[in-house]
């Protein structure tokens, strides 16, 4: 008995600690089985939450929208559908109020509107608001004004229809001479009634209901003046337009443009007339030649040679450092006109010959040295920006008759060729103006006889020539060998008509008379020399 009872107290005792342990595991399985929910409580629980879910979401879009732009709110609407239509409207009011449609797209930002309250904005109101503040946002705004196009592409604006007729007066007034008064019609375009195709009108003195100054201002005609005299035109000196016209297509059209674009008269003027701008030059460098100059600047020969007369004729006198014009601006708007002008021209006389059988031939003489005629020219003188491009000869008048020079020509056969020992004066017509021996400190060699530049020299006497070509003090010289140590001299020559080693008769033409070399006028200096040594000519010559 007592072994048995000791048996199961020690057990008891022994391993209190592990029943223990066992029994609190298994109370709380216990409980956790008992409070762990079944699978339609679960169900339950996630429909339950997704019902509260979608509640939610429902409440947000019967609440609306606020609307914002750039950050701004501007109201609630119901719906994005009405905030679409709130802007297309206030596009609508922009334009209505501009006047022009700013091509601006407001741009709207839609935030779900999280609140139990309904108030919605007017879309009226919110359009207004709308506009309001794409108007306010504009950096530029837009003013009605008048283009002008010229040509293809060139576009300027004004204020208003006179603007546009002063700025085209005055562009054109530099190119137009004419005491009648100019005008530009603004004529409606024959096929699209906004387009405006301004003309330019001449308007008689009587017909002229106001006129213009050169600057495009319009005078006031019933403002009294002091009378002015003014000399008459002269007709001879300057032409008198009779038509004006503008070279390129000129339109205008009234529209929106922005304010800051729209120019004054005389921004307009000098914008057309680029009268502000100055022409482009080149200055020359070492190897520069004309051709190289305009090949380097894209531009034909030609239009080198324009822009800088006298160039083509002293193309060897240009200088390194020289300034040439390249380009010249060009106006965008180039006025025709065209000029009625008198001026007069000589008629040039004629030669008329009368053959002298007593006189050899080449020594010709003057009889009637005539005189030229005058014509009076009337010409319609076609410009472009003051350039003439082409002339018409309207009537001509001769005021004075001209009179041929009439010239005894001898016909006598020269004499065989070879010195005679006689000789003659190179000249039939001359004046004596300087005679052998001193002269202003110095010894003058021969005698001076003056003639007409191109009058013919002839051959004192036969012989070989020695000398046809220049010689210094001389310019262009001829000398003829006569045999026996006689040689004679002819200077100052424009023309030469015989080479070294021709044999000449005497009288034959070997020059023309000239002012080359140390020379003061046309004259022919002749010196006759014996063995080297001058002599006064005046001693061996003969008629």
């Amino acid at each position: 008995m007592n072994g048995v009872l000791k048996y199961k107290e020690n057990f008891f005792l022994r391993y209190k600690k592990e029943i223990a342990l066992t029994l609190g595991a298994v109370l709380t399985f216990s409980a956790v089985v008992r409070y762990a929910p079944s699978d339609a409580a679960q169900s339950g629980a996630i429909h339950a939450r997704n019902t509260n879910s979608q509640s939610v979401e429902e409440q947000l879009v019967e609440n609306g929208y606020k609307v914002l732009i750039d950050g701004v709110e501007l109201g609630v609407v119901k719906n994005k559908d009405d905030g679409q239509a709130a802007t297309n409207q206030a596009v609508e009011m922009v334009i209505a109020k501009l006047g022009y449609n700013p091509e601006v797209e407001p741009v709207l930002t839609f935030e779900a509107n999280y609140t139990n309250e309904k108030n919605y904005i007017a879309s009226e109101e919110l359009a207004t608001t709308i506009a309001s503040q794409v108007i306010d946002n504009l950096d530029r705004h837009k003013v009605m004004a008048y283009v002008m196009k010229i040509g293809d592409d060139f576009t300027v604006a004004v204020k208003n229809e006179e603007d546009i007729k002063k700025v085209l007066l005055k562009a054109q007034s530099i190119y137009v001479n004419t005491d009648m008064a100019l005008d530009i019609s603004l004529a409606k375009d024959v096929h699209n009634g906004l387009i405006i195709k301004p003309q330019v009108i001449m308007l008689k003195e009587e017909d002229s209901a106001r006129t213009f100054t050169a600057s495009g201002i319009e005078e006031d005609s019933t403002t009294t003046q002091e009378p002015t005299e003014e000399a008459p035109k002269d007709a001879t000196k300057e032409g008198v337009t009779v038509d004006v016209d503008f070279a390129e297509s000129v339109m205008a059209v009234e529209a929106y443009v922005f304010e800051d674009e729209v120019l004054s008269v005389d921004e307009a003027t000098a914008l057309i007339t680029k009268e502000n701008e100055e022409a482009k030059l080149y200055t020359v460098v070492s190897g520069d030649a004309p051709s190289t100059i305009a090949a380097s600047n894209s531009m034909p020969l030609d239009q080198l040679y324009d822009l800088n007369p006298g160039l083509e004729e002293n193309t060897l006198n240009m200088k390194i450092g020289d300034e040439l014009v390249v380009m010249v601006p060009e106006p965008e708007l180039s006025i025709a006109t065209k000029e009625e002008v008198v001026y007069t021209e000589s008629i040039i006389k004629g030669v008329s010959y009368v053959d002298n059988p007593d006189v050899y031939k080449g020594s010709d003489s003057v009889i009637d040295a005539g005189y030229d005629g005058v014509l009076q020219l009337t010409a319609v003188v076609s410009k472009v920006n003051g350039k003439e491009i082409g002339r018409e000869i309207t009537n001509q008048t001769i005021l004075k008759e001209a009179k041929d020079k009439v010239v005894s020509r001898g016909t006598k056969p020269l004499p065989k060729k070879g010195a005679t020992g006689n000789y003659k004066y190179p000249l039939t017509n001359f004046r004596v103006t300087s005679p052998f021996g001193r002269r202003w400190g110095a010894f003058h060699s021969g005698v001076d006889l003056s003639a007409p530049t191109g009058t013919t020299v002839r051959a004192s006497d036969g012989g070989t020539v020695t000398v046809a070509g220049w010689r210094g003090n001389y310019g262009y010289l001829v000398e003829i060998d006569h045999g026996n140590g006689i040689r004679t001299r002819y200077g100052h020559n424009s023309k030469i008509n015989v080479k070294v080693g021709q044999k000449v008769a005497q009288y034959e033409t070997i020059a023309k008379v000239g002012s080359t070399g140390r020379s003061t006028g046309p004259h022919v200096h002749f010196e006759i020399r014996f063995d080297g040594v001058a002599a006064n000519p005046m001693n061996y010559l003969e008629h």
